[in-house]
């Protein structure tokens, strides 16, 4: 019992500083972005700089393949996607039960990890176009910067906030399983800091960032927890690949 309120505390004040450092930041400086950008690299760097000699082979190759995907749209995505996704394969040293997280171990696990990507991103994409409420119009030639833009998107937003995010929430938590209440917290810590990044003070409205967060980024939560990192990249690559190349935002 003990041991579930300390994880309760730890995942409510993890929450509740994203919230606040979104505050913070959108209430001080101009440019929050960059802010969220320099938080992700500092936690990032402090994981790596403490065990680095840990990573293996398998993890410099991945996180460098990863990178590799979002450097032709964001150089300095494709750097934090390296630096996060090294970091989060830290973080899982000692939790096999979630390195499963990170791999595709078979050839049932890869399809399995493709076809519900695939679906959820499908799905999600068609329902975004049909919200927008904008006039969808069909590319004149092939939409290679559409899709470049949809990579780096999925990638880096997939790794950086979402499997990040849940490997710090493992490595305080010390736990392989959550309480339905722990389970309230975890989605809302991989959704609500995500969508919350999208939103100046200006423009925030509660309806649009709980719509949002439920929506799209509980689906890619799900999706990681349950199939993995690259199913939740596929799907968050598609609805994006969907909304650049027919609505041109």
């Amino acid at each position: 019992m003990k041991s579930s309120k300390k994880s309760y505390l730890k995942l409510s004040l993890l929450l509740l500083f994203f919230i606040f450092y979104w505050l913070i930041v959108n209430l001080l400086f101009h440019n929050a972005t960059l802010f969220w950008l320099l938080l992700l690299a500092g936690m990032a760097l402090t994981v790596i700089a403490k065990s680095y000699r840990e990573l293996s082979k398998r993890d410099w190759i991945t996180a460098i393949i990863l990178g590799f995907l979002a450097v032709f749209s964001n150089p300095i995505f494709a750097a934090l996607t390296v630096l996060t996704y090294l970091a989060s394969s830290l973080l899982l040293k000692e939790r096999e039960k979630f390195r499963t997280l990170l791999k595709l171990n078979s050839p049932k696990q890869a399809a399995l990890a493709l076809i519900s990507g695939l679906l959820v991103g499908f799905v999600l994409g068609f329902f975004n176009l049909i919200l927008a409420q904008d006039p969808i119009s069909l590319p004149g030639s092939f939409p290679i910067q559409a899709v470049l833009d949809a990579l780096r998107a999925g990638v880096f937003e997939e790794v950086s906030f979402r499997l990040f995010f849940f490997t710090i929430i493992i490595y305080l938590t010390k736990k392989d399983t959550f309480s339905k209440m722990e389970n309230l917290l975890v989605y809302g810590i991989l959704t609500f800091p995500h969508t919350l990044i999208h939103f100046s003070l200006e423009k925030f409205d509660i309806g649009s960032v709980l719509i949002l967060s439920l929506v799209f980024g509980l689906p890619f939560a799900f999706l990681l927890r349950k199939q993995g990192l690259y199913s939740a990249i596929i799907a968050h690559t598609v609805v994006d690949l969907l909304r650049f190349v027919f609505l041109g935002i």
